[in-house]
């Protein structure tokens, strides 16, 4: 028998893989080594910051109990240098008390000085060199497969030919004579029966189809019918453009199949005899797509921030959220399916860059936005609420801010309305505004607002003219002519600021001060004369209300009574009190000589001196103007006869008014 040999070709092949298994398993076990030595290597980083924190505080707070030390060193030394001086003017024996004291306040600072102490820091060292690059990861699977490239152009079209020359046109003949009628011909054969009408009817429906995007897809639809029906072969409710093709009278082709074209699909056939409809779904698979609209996102701290990731796909995508590096924070929540993510109060540690992932069965897709956290727009440097200026001078007015998110901008006003004027000079990007030679009718309130995309700042500064006016009438003189508010400088009283009418009373400017008792209130339930009684209460000081007066050439004040069976002068039932107390009868109109109302010098009275004092259930009134100064302004007003059930009464005290 003879000896067959044996096959050794198959033994490298063995030992080929045997040493590829070998090498790739030394390289794994070498990756996670050199991994948990990285690992081990930022953790003692960590713990080394971490304790040179806690020495760092450590150092503060000794720094902080010297400093404290210091000062009382410095204190008694300061009593040292003036032992010299209170050593010459005291007695022996006072001298040796006082010599006590600071033998032992030396003593004191001698053991404070002597104290040592050494206090360690630790400075931060230099980074040290990069570490060498890591090995390269295991290859990921292949990408997903790219999109068909576009359809080549059309080629140039060719030149026309030229068209030749035309012949000459040929007379018209004459025309001919009528030729006589020939034989009728023989009869012909019998034609075929024609078809039988038919409703139409589908015979072959279009069916649901699903399909990848941008793959080509085709519905056929096929009918009968006599006569022959006309077919409507389209999609429900969506546009159809060039994609959209028709082959033949039966089939639609659609090219690059885009998920807005999900959807039905209807074939309509109708004739004169009726129609027959058809309907086919087709469904777009698509793999998701993320997109986030800014890439990148500033907003300052303490506001809510919003990530929008706008996610396509089929099927309905799965969206989550990270964030490089660390977690994501706590105050975050999610809206829309968590394609919408909220992160409320935001504070600087919330910075990083977020990630949003969208995922289903056909791949996944990212999007990245990067936030950061700024310290919140405040002010750096703002002038004082309040300045004071002269004529001919140059005034600074500051409002310069810091941090925020830009862009900041800054906008100025002055009473309200936007600034104008060659004098009025900005400078340092706005943040600065220089006066030149300040006038009178410069005077007012100056705002300046610093506003960001978050935050808005705004600082006040009222400028005002050191002219002591003391009323509004000698502001009018002086040039204001704009009723509002302005700082009056009455004699004897601390400047204040007072409500200026600059139009009323063919704009002679007067000072206005208003009251708590101007509306009209009922007077109701009092019998007993007098026994009503409504306390004024003015804005003003009544020291400042003096000053004005004085200041004043007239001053005056309405006051008016409105009366259904309740009297004023007959009886004394009513009184008005002065400043200083003093009770007055003559009413508005009628001066502190004369009893009675206005009325009375026109002899218009319904009886007596007042219209009131008719007593009858008839609503009448009596009012005017008091304007004897040296009388006001109105303290108090007093009423009674309102005690039955049909008598009442409305009082209404005006404003006082000087100029």
């Amino acid at each position: 028998m003879g000896n067959t040999p044996r096959n050794t070709s198959a033994w490298p092949v063995v030992i080929n893989c045997i040493v590829l298994i070998l090498l790739i398993v030394s390289f794994a076990f070498y990756t996670l080594v050199e991994r948990r030595r990285i690992l081990d290597d930022i953790a003692r980083v960590e713990i080394n910051n971490i304790e040179r924190d806690e020495k760092i505080s450590r150092n503060e707070q000794r720094i902080k109990e010297l400093d404290s030390k210091l000062q009382r060193c410095k204190i008694g030394s300061k009593i040292l240098m003036e032992y010299q001086y209170l050593n010459g003017r005291f007695n022996g024996r006072q001298r040796r008390s006082i010599d006590a004291r600071i033998g032992r306040m030396a003593r004191m600072i001698d053991q404070l000085l002597n104290t040592s102490l050494v206090v360690p820091v630790y400075l931060r060292g230099k980074p040290g060199p990069p570490g060498p690059i890591g090995p390269a990861g295991v290859a990921g699977p292949p990408g997903n497969r790219g999109k068909p490239g576009p359809v080549g152009r059309r080629g140039l079209k060719g030149d026309q030919g030229g068209i030749g020359f035309p012949g000459v046109k040929g007379s018209k003949g004459d025309r001919g004579l009528m030729g006589k009628n020939g034989k009728m011909g023989q009869k012909g054969a019998k034609g075929e029966k024609g078809d039988s009408i038919s409703s139409p009817k589908i015979t072959v429906h279009p069916k649901d189809q699903q399909v990848l995007k941008n793959e080509t897809v085709s519905f056929i639809c096929e009918a009968t019918g006599h006569p022959h029906p006309t077919m409507h072969l389209a999609p429900v409710n969506r546009t159809m453009d060039e994609r959209y093709k028709r082959v033949g009278n039966g089939t639609l082709k659609i090219v690059g199949v885009k998920p807005v074209d999900q959807g039905q699909i209807f074939c309509t056939v109708e004739s004169m005899l009726g129609k027959d409809i058809s309907r086919a779904w087709l469904e777009v698979l698509a793999p998701p797509t993320a997109s986030i609209a800014k890439k990148h996102v500033e907003i300052e701290e303490g506001y809510e921030m919003k990530i929008n990731c706008l996610v396509e796909g089929n099927p309905e995508p799965v969206v989550k959220w990270k964030r490089a590096g660390k977690g994501l924070p706590v105050h975050t929540s999610y809206e829309n399916q968590q394609r919408t993510l909220t992160i409320r109060r935001a504070a600087r540690e919330d910075s990083g860059l977020y990630t949003c992932v969208a995922s289903n069965n056909l791949g996944y897709a990212i999007a990245q936005s990067k936030v950061l956290v700024r310290e919140r727009l405040s002010f750096f440097f703002k002038s004082s609420p309040s300045i004071q200026a002269s004529e001919n001078d140059n005034l600074t007015i500051s409002c310069i801010h810091e941090h925020g998110v830009k862009p900041v901008s800054v906008k100025w006003f002055k009473s309200g309305k936007p600034l104008v004027g060659d004098r009025f000079v900005l400078t340092r990007n706005d943040q600065i505004l220089d006066i030149r030679k300040f006038r009178g009718t410069d005077a007012g309130d100056y705002k300046c607002i610093v506003a960001s995309k978050f935050s808005r700042l705004q600082s006040l500064t009222n400028i005002s003219v050191k002219l002591r006016r003391r009323t509004c009438n000698e502001l009018k003189l002086a040039g204001e002519q704009k009723s509002g508010t302005y700082m009056i400088y009455p004699s004897s009283v601390q400047p204040f600021r007072v409500y200026c009418d600059m139009t009323s009373k063919t704009g002679v400017g007067i000072t206005v001060i208003s009251h708590d008792s101007e509306a009209r209130t009922r007077v109701k339930g009092i019998e007993p004369a007098g026994h009503y009684a409504k306390r004024i209460t003015y804005e003003l000081p009544n020291e400042n209300i003096k000053a004005i007066i004085k200041a004043s050439t007239k001053c005056e004040q309405f006051l008016k009574y409105e009366c259904k069976g309740s009297m004023i002068y007959d009886s004394g039932f009513a009184w008005w009190v002065s400043a200083a107390g003093k009770r007055m009868s003559n009413w508005g109109g009628v001066d502190h000589t004369r009893r009675g109302c206005a009325c009375s010098l026109t002899n218009s009275c319904a009886k007596g001196v007042c219209n009131c004092d008719m007593n009858d259930y008839v609503w009448r009134q009596d009012s005017g103007l008091l304007d004897e100064k040296e009388f006001l302004p109105i303290s108090e007003v007093r009423f009674g006869d309102t005690g039955d059930k049909d008598e009442e009464g409305f009082h209404t005290v005006g404003k006082l008014k000087c100029y």
